[in-house]
């Protein structure tokens, strides 16, 4: 399973609103550092926001056990349970025929 990117992008110099709009977009100003709000886990979907879980999608925290995958088709994420969607069965992109239990493909 690939693991998610949670770097955070450092300028040069102190931060502000407008050195880290440079690419990749989606980059803020939080505690002198620039990062990517989108995966950062301690600033998720905001500064300061800390996912417990560990696990930051789309700016969104992601509940305990969840997993952050592509949504097939859109390029958007979402948390996924990798113990019971049959899209993501115990990891991203393992797609089950029938239903997903416990992370394993159903005969």
């Amino acid at each position: 399973m690939p693991a998610v990117d949670t770097t955070v992008y450092k300028d040069a110099y102190i931060c502000s609103p407008a050195n880290c709009s440079a690419p990749p977009t989606g980059l803020k100003c939080c505690n002198n550092a620039c990062v990517w709000t989108e995966k950062e886990p301690n600033h998720c979907g905001g500064c300061g926001n800390v996912c417990s879980s560990g696990t930051c999608c789309d700016g969104k925290c992601c509940s305990s056990g969840q997993i952050c995958c592509l949504l097939y088709g859109s390029g958007m994420q979402y948390c996924a349970d990798p113990k019971t969607d049959s899209l993501n069965c115990g990891y991203c992109g393992n797609k089950c025929h029938n239903w997903c239990s416990n992370g394993v493909c159903a005969p």
